[in-house]
């Protein structure tokens, strides 16, 4: 793992790859690829694979040059990452209604598509990436939209969020391989739910953790009694209207 930053300009009737300079903001070509309509990119080991806005995707080996189209998904791609645990290739998309859905890429049967879900933001996820505990993260928001980051649950892909970057329209995402971000997930039914939040948060207030809840909070003291916020490592019990998640950042 060499940490280096990693980049992709259009030019002409190619796609020019370049390493960035992360301190200084300059870029260098590395080589040229002789392919448009590359929206993603990702690296597994000295490997290269990139995502084109066709459906297609190229595999680049590094040590020798050469690229080569491996894959057709007939998806609209827009970004691309290797879960770093199971080792499985998910996508985002762009343009096709609804355009929130994640995907997971089955390279070894020809770029076959399944359905993860949808982040539930009804906006384009313009990248996604994994850190290396297998926690799944995104950027949303195109053009004049605001560009949130958000966390992205692996089992339902349905997104929480993290706050708006500052900066639009932000095109790509990339974490740090040896990044272990502390997330955890809750998933609510649509009906009264027994939890204990095992992380430390900013903000214990239901209203504020849990937005969607249709009830305050309640905890056993003798008796059920209504608060206002939770604590960490008590059991509590909230109700909602459907099913819900929400993911945090918090160390235990």
């Amino acid at each position: 793992i060499t940490r280096e930053l990693w980049g992709l300009l259009q030019v002409g009737s190619s796609t020019a790859l370049v390493r960035v300079n992360s301190a200084g903001g300059d870029a260098h070509q590395v080589l040229s690829i002789p392919y448009t309509l590359i929206d993603a990119m990702t690296f597994r080991g000295d490997t290269i694979y990139f995502g084109r806005t066709n459906g297609t995707i190229l595999r680049l080996d590094l040590s020798t040059g050469n690229v080569a189209q491996i894959a057709a998904t007939g998806l609209k791609l827009d970004g691309l990452d290797f879960n770093p645990a199971t080792g499985e290739l998910w996508a985002s998309i762009q343009i096709s209604s609804p355009t929130d859905r994640i995907y997971k890429i089955n390279l070894a049967a020809g770029g076959t598509p399944t359905l993860v879900g949808r982040t539930n933001f009804n906006v384009q996820t313009v990248d996604i990436a994994f850190d290396g505990a297998g926690n799944l993260f995104g950027v949303i928001g195109t053009g004049a939209q605001p560009s949130n980051l958000i966390i992205i649950d692996t089992l339902t892909a349905g997104g929480t969020l993290i706050g708006d970057i500052g900066i639009k329209p932000v095109h790509g995402l990339a974490i740090d391989p040896d990044a272990l971000l502390p997330v955890h997930s809750f998933r609510f039914a649509d009906d009264w739910n027994l939890f204990s939040v095992p992380v430390q948060v900013p903000n214990y207030a239901t209203s504020s953790l849990f937005p969607a809840a249709l009830s305050k909070a309640f905890a056993f003291q003798g008796k059920y009694v209504e608060r206002d916020s939770v604590e960490p490592g008590y059991g509590f019990w909230l109700k909602f209207n459907s099913a819900y998640i929400k993911s945090v950042i918090g160390q235990p």
